[in-house]
């Protein structure tokens, strides 16, 4: 999950418990990590994933 090579578990369980500190941290870290390139990888076609998918969950600039 984005570029930090866990899991979707160990993703989940991270962003619960960052979300028992402030639900802000969870939201903020769902849209960076997860929401965005996992949108376009399971409903993206293939030319999209390989634009796009790489440097969004290697943090980098995606335009």
């Amino acid at each position: 999950m984005g570029g930090s090579n866990v899991g979707y578990l160990a993703a989940t369980v991270i962003q619960e418990e960052m979300g028992r500190l402030d639900v802000r941290f969870a939201a903020c870290r769902n849209q960076q990590g997860s929401t965005c390139p996992s949108c376009i990888y399971f409903g993206g076609t293939p030319e999209q994933v390989k634009k796009y998918v790489p440097d969004l969950v290697a943090a980098g600039p995606a335009a």
